[in-house]
């Protein structure tokens, strides 16, 4: 059976299988504030949902960043997730960190990971690990407001403590954000707070080198120009490209700053792609508008890309009052599916029946490190 529905929730995929971690829904009868604490998950041969029983989970998966670990270890994947809010209205928000494995057949663990001189409590922040180990989280909102600062975590050292990195940089504090990582360079794209939200013309970067914020202008699409801005968005990345989906747009009145009311808002259901190029041996990145687009527009929703290019999107608003969530799994692909994947999808098409005599059949006895939020 598919998970209810729900936004703000998160999704990670391998070649495998996907896996949905908490998130809202505010028409449920009972405790509709609280955040869903389960996680389940979507064979992607077979297609079929399994709830997972599973310790450990965290309370607080609404507006939670998560993140993989690119060095995962010969027999588990690794990942964490930091902070969230326990209600949907974010009166109660996190800072600890956990750790999750997920290992050959799909099964998953969560640990608490035990850490000094933690950030303050906050959601809709972003964070991300590089090869080295180090752990980077960037903005969100807490009690206080909107934020704009980094923190750094070495996971290889004995005694973990965050710290703090005075990048001296005032940026605008922005929450539901994505990041990439290129290189040594930390890409915040899109986000904002509840008057603005971050353009895409001009992005905002953390060198990890220099410690401190650049701003690097883009190139546009040629017959599209630029993605507008918004917040609630979901990105994938897949080596040097950037792929943003949908999300949700304040639409500003001659009279003032942009409006949370419905008749200001704009949800989206384009899928933009920025690219590394490189002319005359230096680097640009360039806006392009994909031809596809999701199925219906969303915010708040989830996606993750597979190690071999298909994207899956799950759940999401569908209203600018945030009140009717969905549970629809929609998919594109990026890079043309292998014959052998194409060649397996057709054989348990055409014999249904093979679905149920195969119990969490797998594409692959490796399972491969991906990136998705």
């Amino acid at each position: 059976m598919a998970p209810c529905l729900r936004s703000s929730t998160k999704m990670i995929a391998t070649s495998d299988f996907l896996f949905i971690f908490g998130g809202s829904n505010p028409n449920m009868s009972k405790n509709s504030k609280s955040a869903l604490q389960d996680v389940h998950r979507f064979n992607i041969l077979t297609r079929k949902w399994t709830k997972l029983n599973v310790d450990n989970i965290p309370a607080s998966l609404i507006c939670f960043s998560t993140c993989w670990n690119p060095n995962p270890s010969d027999t588990n994947l690794v990942g964490y997730i930091y902070g969230g809010a326990y209600d949907s209205e974010g009166i109660q928000m996190s800072n600890e960190l956990y750790k999750f494995l997920i290992d050959s057949d799909g099964g998953i663990s969560f640990e608490k990971v035990h850490v000094e001189n933690k950030p303050s409590p906050r959601c809709g922040s972003a964070m991300i690990m590089n090869k080295t180990g180090k752990l980077y989280l960037i903005g969100g909102a807490d009690e206080k407001g909107y934020l704009c600062d980094v923190w750094v975590l070495d996971m290889k050292m004995g005694k973990l403590s965050w710290k703090e990195i005075k990048h001296g940089c005032l940026l605008k504090g922005r929450y539901m954000h994505e990041v990439m990582l290129i290189y040594d360079k930390i890409f915040l794209i899109a986000g904002g707070d509840g008057d603005w939200s971050a353009p895409l013309d001009k992005i905002d970067v953390f060198d990890i080198k220099t410690q401190k914020f650049i701003q690097i202008n883009t190139l546009s699409d040629e017959n599209h120009g630029y993605p507008h801005p918004r917040q609630f968005l979901s990105a994938v990345i897949d080596g040097t490209d950037a792929y943003i989906i949908g999300g949700l747009a304040y639409i500003k009145s001659e009279q003032g700053p942009a409006s949370s009311n419905m008749a200001d808002t704009k949800i989206f259901s384009d899928i933009w792609k920025l690219s590394q190029i490189i002319i005359d041996g230096e680097i640009f990145y360039k806006w392009n508008k994909m031809s596809t687009s999701l199925k219906m527009a969303l915010f708040f929703h989830a996606s993750a890309i597979t190690p071999e290019g298909c994207v899956y999107n799950f759940g999401g608003c569908i209203d600018a009052k945030f009140m009717y969530p969905s549970n629809k799994l929609q998919r594109f692909w990026i890079n043309p599916p292998t014959l052998k994947q194409i060649s397996m999808f057709k054989a348990l098409s055409n014999n249904p029946s093979l679905i149920e005599q195969i119990q969490d059949l797998r594409q692959s006895l490796s399972m491969k490190l991906i990136r998705g939020h």
